[in-house]
């Protein structure tokens, strides 16, 4: 009753504004954006006419979903008469890491627990260093660069993930230099090497904690996830060492370092408090959703064909996400096109995750979420599985596609899956569909011409 109702709701709201117009051009100046519904009573779904697929079944329905706090893509399967046959929840969803924006965890060491800057800090001539209670001063005095780096190795263990955390309070820019023959800016960087003891041999890891010409504040690292996605050694059985470096770019440039330190946090994942904030488009649905650590996502889902659902991604706030999805059925990954493809009793689809970055998979929810148990390849058990996105800025965005159909073939899907996530496709789609609806607001006098008339493929 609810799947009516809300289509009657949709229908007079586009009414109300379709016949306000009343001019010879028709609904002049009516955008797409005009018909957006953040209210509870929004639809909530979304299906081309004819296709046998409908974004989130459950609403469709006339329910609600229960898996808001992740920013859940909801797929179900149609027959003729418009009834859901299947419904598949969590097919995509984003998890964020315990450690992102490094909240919480142990202090396994900081600038803080020491005497005396000099004891921990090698330099040469060329800087200075002036330290006070765990905050220092550092200034290049002539050099192109200057690099100090902190004389103790912390030892560490990969059962937990290692955060560096640190706060540059004042940066004072000094001369430019050469470099490489160039005129280069003045500036400063933090970065950290470690060292992976394995029983098979060792390798250093070279890690850019930050790298900046003129900004200041609190800045996080998260070393462990840069060391898992280059490593070639099964951290579960390896040692390291790790070592950390101040370096100052230009003569009389100056950094304040309030206080650097080493964190580790449990290993693992988290949805989150609260549930996303959804708004209803003609052409996608679009959820915004906040973090425990502070990360923000917002997710773009849109027809990218009858067969397929393209999500754009945006992240509105830095931090560590985690891309992951629910299995239904058999998963086999293939590695080399980098999709996952499930076969489940009568249907099949096709995920393709774009990021290929530590790819993981479970047999439970709570092994994914406690990261344990994993597995770099799928068993017949395979429950869940998850892609590390890395380190997020602002504005960030990731694109995934799925595509699910009973009646193509499993190499079809991967075709039309990768298309819709091929380098600029989901923005020319989404934008395309976007302008195809909007031309029907201004064409078509007749409301019901707006659902009985669909997007075509994308020329």
């Amino acid at each position: 009753m609810k799947k009516t109702i809300s289509m009657v709701l949709a229908l007079l709201m586009l009414t109300a504004l379709l016949c306000s117009c009343g001019s010879a051009v028709q609904n002049e100046g009516l955008t797409v954006d005009d018909f957006a519904d953040s209210s509870e009573n929004q639809q909530g779904w979304l299906r081309l006419h004819e296709s046998s697929l409908v974004i989130n079944p459950d609403e469709y329905q006339g329910n609600e979903s229960g898996n808001g706090n992740r920013l859940g893509l909801n797929l179900g399967i149609l027959d003729e008469a418009g009834n859901v046959t299947k419904s598949i929840n969590d097919l995509i969803f984003l998890i964020e890491n315990n450690s992102a924006n490094g909240v919480g965890g142990e202090v396994a060491w900081t600038t803080s627990g020491l005497d005396d800057i000099g004891t921990a800090l090698r330099w040469g001539s060329k800087a200075t260093v002036d330290y006070n209670d765990g905050s220092f001063v550092a200034s290049s005095t002539g050099a192109a660069s200057s690099a100090l780096n902190f004389a103790t190795r912390l030892p560490i263990e990969f059962s937990k993930d290692i955060v560096a955390i640190f706060n540059i309070s004042n940066y004072s820019a000094g001369a430019t230099f050469v470099k490489d023959d160039e005129e280069t800016e003045p500036g400063w960087g933090l970065s950290g090497s470690i060292q992976v003891i394995h029983p098979d041999g060792k390798e250093t890891i070279a890690i850019t904690a930050q790298a900046s010409n003129e900004e200041t504040g609190r800045f996080v690292a998260y070393f462990s996830d840069v060391v898992a996605s280059q490593t070639n050694y099964n951290l579960a059985e390896a040692t390291g060492q790790m070592n950390g470096t101040v370096t100052i770019y230009g003569d009389g440039t100056t950094i304040t370092v309030d206080e650097y330190q080493v964190v580790y946090i449990d290993k693992g994942f988290h949805y989150a408090d609260s549930e996303a904030k959804t708004t209803w488009y003609p052409y996608a649905i679009v959820s915004e959703l906040e973090y425990p650590n502070g990360t923000k996502a917002e997710t773009t889902d849109f027809f990218s064909n009858y067969s397929t659902v393209a999500r754009k991604i945006t992240f509105k706030a830095g931090g560590l996400f985690t891309l992951a999805g629910k299995v239904e059925g058999t998963l086999t990954y293939d590695e080399a096109g980098n999709v996952m493809i499930v076969e489940g009793s009568g249907y099949k689809y096709v995920i393709s995750p774009k990021k290929k970055q530590n790819v993981m998979f479970y047999n439970s929810e709570d092994d994914m979420l406690n990261n344990r148990n994993g597995s770099t390849e799928p068993t017949s058990s395979t429950k869940y599985w998850t892609v590390s996105l890395g380190r997020i800025e602002v504005d960030t965005d990731v694109f995934v596609a799925v595509s699910l159909d009973a009646s193509k073939d499993v190499e079809t899907l991967v075709t039309e899956t990768k298309k819709a996530t091929e380098s600029g496709n989901t923005d020319k789609r989404l934008d395309y569909v976007k302008d195809f609806w909007e031309s029907y607001i201004h064409v078509f006098e007749l409301p019901n011409e707006i659902i009985t008339n669909v997007p075509g493929s994308a020329e």
